[in-house]
């Protein structure tokens, strides 16, 4: 049997064509989506990070941190969503830091990265 053609293409070949612009575009929909979403992802964790770096040089220097961060801490994100790693060198070279994580909604913690029983623990209000 033979195809019904139209304008020298036929009707099989328009469906078919159909079909592989419907499934290119859907998968150019999934791509734009999920690099919106990693772009927000990215957005809210560069927010936080701000956040974290301004309560932290407040901590600096109201005393509650020790000052030899100051000025030579980075912040890096954990991929486990809101948690962040603060690290910087004691005097003697050492890595020291601060595991920070969310309390709740409307307050950050900060747990040092220490050995044992001595570690310091402080909450601060975030920044609205």
């Amino acid at each position: 049997m033979k195809a019904f053609r139209r304008n020298g293409v036929t009707t099989a070949g328009k469906g078919v064509l159909g079909l592989v612009l419907v499934v290119v575009a859907g998968c150019a929909l999934l791509v734009a989506a999920v690099e919106a979403g990693q772009w927000y992802s990215s957005q809210a964790a560069r927010r936080d990070i701000a956040e974290i770096r301004g309560i932290f040089d407040r901590a600096i220097a109201d005393g509650t941190a020790p000052a030899i961060a100051a000025g030579r801490y980075v912040i890096g994100a954990n991929c486990d969503g809101g948690s962040y790693c603060i690290q910087y060198r004691n005097a003697a070279g050492e890595k020291q830091g601060y595991f920070v994580s969310r309390s709740g909604r409307d307050k950050w913690e900060f747990q040092q990265l220490a050995n044992g029983s001595a570690r310091q623990v402080f909450v601060r209000e975030r920044v609205e």
